[in-house]
């Protein structure tokens, strides 16, 4: 059948009356509704992923996470909201050839030569200042003399004849005078240098109520230390200590370290981690290759060694790529053997403690000195901040600058905060006043501007504000001298990546780990070596027996005196309580004894013996020591 087409020309004609047509649906018309649906349907998951990439800050919605503003405490807030998170460590040293525009560090201060006598001024008077409180300190029972003079001309002590009261820039005398009804006295100089108040500071014994320190000027009282040296040489600025090193490097040189790790930080009281080591080295003619894998789980360490010089594993008995597991808890429950080499572990625990114990001071201190950093605007960018690509990571790049105008506030308002904390006690060169003074001298200024030309730092973030990379590179250039290295220069690369954050991190722990005390035990240089140290500390009793019969005339409690005693302790933290040492005399208890002899259990099964008479022997019976001699 033929199908008329519908025209609008056609209705009036049509043999269908009005009722008719309009009873009649269209045959277009579910075609509409279905293309009208499809466009909202369309519009709406238009809208919903402009929404999610809203959120997420993706596609045309992403916006860099942080500005100069919010830098340092944005980064921090995002750090503390990670639980999990895999971490890659790397870096470099490598010899390259020169750039054009880089130069070896020199100094060009037209007060160098004025410097130089201020050192040498200091480096006289801190000689003066020593001989005289060593020679007051002859008189610390008695009364002090009443001027420097009549010290100087005292010459009871001959050794500090040649001693001098007079400032050798100012030609005036030291200040002194007698305190406390001359029990006392106040010995007062004034240096030059913020060097020479920091040396003293922290000379050994130095206190702060003994030792006066007032700017520059300083009174030392009979509870100053008497001995402190200064050099009469200004120091070399770290940039030309530095460059000075760099001059022994081969030319050949290329070496790298990377460490990656994985961390569970969701349990606060026990954080689980594991990573490895890897490091390889190019010396020209020399090379090297080091591996080592390293976890936590629960309170137990284990490490693994990969790679090493093979000489290590024959001396300290490990096998390659074998786990050994270190319990710290044995370190006081075991043989002291163990605990000698468990003292890495010892130390990561105490650390976690000392972390654990202080950490709400830390944490608030750290928040008020990133609040600082934003507040005096330490870090500046170089330029925008744009998204980049790395590694097929969306990231976004800043290229940082240290503002030096800003470090001389933050320092002392950094110092301020830390002054009102407990640590302050623990640490004071936070406070240091010569470093300030440092801070608003040229030299840091030409010190500064130097690093800042052959340093790079350069952060990336993820667009949740998530640190992805931190990267920091120095170039070093050799001075003129080292003709050898004379187009060449050291190029300095650290970085560090973070991924995974807060994704599941499994840390399971090694099925087939051996214990460290097992391995210990079985390891005949270590057993040689406890041999030897038995053998020593019996020896050492032929001395200690001498001693005690000239003072007593007799060996009367020989064998439960201090001088026994301490060898028999000794020998137990070598080898522990199955040493077996055995002490014997030839009358009961000692009482009027005349001879004694002690031996111990060696790891070979033999008894090493020694007596009153001298004698030292090995043996194989355990009746080696009998009524007072060795058999």
């Amino acid at each position: 059948m033929e199908t008329q087409e519908f025209q609008p020309s056609n209705l009036q004609n049509s043999s269908f009356s009005n009722n008719q047509f309009e009873s009649r649906p269209s045959k277009k018309f579910p075609a509409k509704i279905i293309s009208i649906i499809s466009v909202i349907i369309i519009l709406l998951l238009i809208g919903g992923g402009a929404y999610y990439a809203y959120v997420m800050k993706l596609g045309p919605f992403a916006i860099s996470p942080y500005t100069e503003k919010n830098l340092v405490s944005g980064m921090l807030s995002a750090i503390s909201r990670i639980d999990s998170s895999s971490y890659a460590v790397s870096a470099s040293v490598a010899m390259a050839k020169r750039d054009a525009d880089a130069e070896p560090f020199t100094t060009k201060l037209s007060n160098a030569a004025e410097i130089k006598k201020q050192y040498q001024n200091d480096s006289k008077r801190a000689q003066d200042i020593s001989g005289l409180l060593s020679k007051l300190y002859y008189y610390k029972n008695g009364v002090y003399p009443i001027s420097l003079q009549s010290l100087i001309n005292d010459k009871k002590n001959y050794y500090y004849t040649s001693l001098s009261s007079t400032d050798p820039a100012t030609k005036n005398s030291y200040g002194y005078e007698v305190t406390e009804n001359g029990k006392n006295f106040n010995l007062t100089v004034t240096f030059q240098t913020n060097d020479a108040i920091s040396k003293i500071k922290r000379s050994y014994n130095f206190s702060p109520t003994a030792t006066i320190i007032n700017g520059k000027t300083i009174t030392f009282t009979k509870g100053s230390n008497s001995y402190f040296y200064l050099s009469s040489e200004p120091p070399k600025p770290f940039l030309v200590s530095l460059a000075e090193a760099v001059t022994y490097f081969p030319t050949e040189l290329n070496a790298s370290l990377s460490a990656s790790a994985q961390t569970d930080l969701s349990n606060k009281e026990s954080a689980d981690w594991k990573f490895n080591v890897d490091a390889t080295g190019d010396f020209g003619d020399l090379t090297y290759k080091f591996n080592v894998d390293a976890l936590k789980k629960a309170s137990i360490y284990y490490f693994r060694i990969n790679n090493m010089p093979s000489f290590f594993f024959s001396y300290i008995g490990l096998e390659k790529n074998q786990w050994v597991s270190i319990d710290p808890s044995k370190a006081t429950s075991n043989s002291s053997s163990y605990g000698q080499y468990s003292s890495s572990a010892d130390a990561l625990s105490e650390a976690e403690k000392n972390y654990k114990e202080h950490r709400e001071e830390i944490a608030n201190l750290l928040k008020k000195i990133v609040k600082i950093a934003d507040e005096k605007n330490l870090l500046k960018l170089k330029n925008p901040a744009y998204a980049e690509k790395v590694n097929g990571r969306d990231l976004y790049r800043y290229d940082l600058l240290i503002n030096k105008d800003a470090i001389l506030p933050f320092y002392e308002s950094v110092s301020e905060e830390f002054n009102k904390t407990d640590m302050k006690n623990s640490y004071p060169v936070i406070e240091d006043s010569a470093y300030l003074e440092y801070l608003k001298s040229p030299e840091f200024n030409e010190v500064f501007d130097y690093y800042q030309k052959n340093t790079t730092w350069t952060l990336w973030a993820d667009a949740q504000g998530f640190p992805a990379i931190i990267s920091y590179s120095m170039r070093i250039v050799p001075q003129d001298s080292a003709t050898q290295l004379k187009d060449k220069q050291v190029n300095l690369v650290f970085k560090l990546e973070l991924s995974d954050i807060n994704r599941p991190v499994k840390i399971d722990e090694p099925k087939d780990a051996k214990d460290l005390q097992e391995i210990i035990e079985s390891n005949p240089y270590f057993k040689k070596g406890q041999d030897a140290s038995i053998k020593a500390n019996l020896s050492y009793l032929l001395t200690n027996g001498a001693v005690y019969y000239d003072k007593n005339k007799n060996y009367n409690n020989w064998c439960i005196s201090e001088d026994y005693v301490s060898a028999k302790e000794k020998i137990d933290d070598t080898y522990g309580e199955g040493s077996k040492v055995a002490c014997k005399c030839n009358t009961t208890n000692c009482a009027l004894a005349k001879k004694w002899c002690v031996s111990a259990l060696l790891n070979s099964g033999e008894y090493y013996c020694v007596d009153s008479s001298g004698i030292k022997t090995e043996s194989e019976s355990s009746n080696v020591c009998l009524a007072g001699v060795c058999d």
